[in-house]
Formats: C-alpha cells, structure tokens, sequence
C-alpha cells in the first residue's frame, strides 16, 4: 500500500483570489482535516447518510452518532493512506471530501495501478449548487498531483442521480458496473 502525506498549505478559492472557477460569490478556505476535526466530519456526514438510508432503508443506517462518529474519522486519519479535506465559508463548515491513496499489485489479468479512491464527499444542503463540492474535487486533483497518481475513482449510487451528474460535471466517467440480484425479493 502506497502512503502518502501532504504539505498542510491552505487554499483558498472565491473571487478574492482571481480564480476563473469560483464558488457563487464567496470564499471558500480548504484545508487538509486534522483529528480535531473528526467531529465536525462525523456531523457533516449526517445529510449524505440520510440521503442514502431514505434511498435504500435496508442497506444503510439512517445517521446516529454511530454510523460515522467522531472516533472512526480519527481512526481513518491516523491510517497515512487516508486522507481529508474540509471546506469553509466564512469560518462555517461546509463540506468535506475523504479520499485513501489505493495501489493494486499486477496480476495475470491486470497491471498494476495506483489510483486515489474517493470515499465520501459531502455538502451541506444549505452550500450544495454553489461550487464547494467542485472545490473539494479539485483538491483532491491537486493532492494527486503532488504524489504522480493520473486516476481518482468512485462509487456513485444508481439512486443518486444528482450526484451522478455532478460527477459527470467533475469529469469522472464510468469504467465499471456493479449489479446485484436480490434474492429475498425485496426492492433492488
């Protein structure tokens, strides 16, 4: 497994810094999530996790303090080959991305291949359609670079099509397909 660290440099995005693709009139700081942030993350968490057990009750948990509790986020920050970014408008928290650098061996099959994995990448509703999850994007991008990686990868739920087109926007384009077959012949 690859590990990686990154420069803890902030940046900041909005028409203050002249930057062509800014967030609707405001300024965003973007920073690399320290263990003092795990419980901001584990709260941000709470609007995707909804989103998701509202799609599919029988697959995920509607959000507690336990489906990402602050105590997990410090877990995966403490694991070198994770990491996180965090938004900000304002000094208010906005969103936050958590990628893990992946590296797959070559087999018979494949080559190998380093790539970061997005995991999760949340906005709060009150800052979604305003640039801030592009942000976060672009963070990642730029952290890629620093370490020589040319692909990022994601799941996106079939449900979620505004996260799909999002996506989308973002560049990302589908390599691979995941079905299943529900055999209690539940809602699929």
């Amino acid at each position: 497994m690859t590990t990686c660290r990154y420069d803890q440099r902030i940046h900041t995005y909005g028409k203050d810094t002249g930057n062509t693709t800014t967030t609707k009139n405001t300024l965003m700081i973007v920073r690399q999530a320290t263990i003092s942030d795990a419980a901001v993350i584990s709260t941000l968490n709470a609007d995707v996790q909804y989103l998701h057990a509202q799609a599919l009750p029988e697959l995920f948990k509607s959000p507690s303090e336990n489906t990402f509790a602050a105590s997990s986020v410090v877990d995966l920050l403490k694991d070198a080959s994770n990491f996180m970014f965090i938004g900000f408008e304002k000094g208010e928290p906005v969103g936050y991305i958590y990628a893990q650098v992946m590296s797959l061996p070559e087999n018979p099959f494949r080559y190998a291949m380093d790539y970061i994995y997005i995991h999760h990448l949340a906005v709060t509703a009150k800052y979604q359609n305003q640039g801030y999850g592009t942000r976060l994007i672009e963070e990642v991008r730029l952290f890629a670079q620093t370490k020589e990686i040319l692909t990022l990868v994601l799941d996106v739920w079939s449900f979620n099509v505004k996260a799909k087109a999002f996506f989308e926007q973002q560049g990302f384009s589908n390599f691979n397909e995941r079905m299943w077959l529900r055999l209690d012949n539940s809602r699929a």
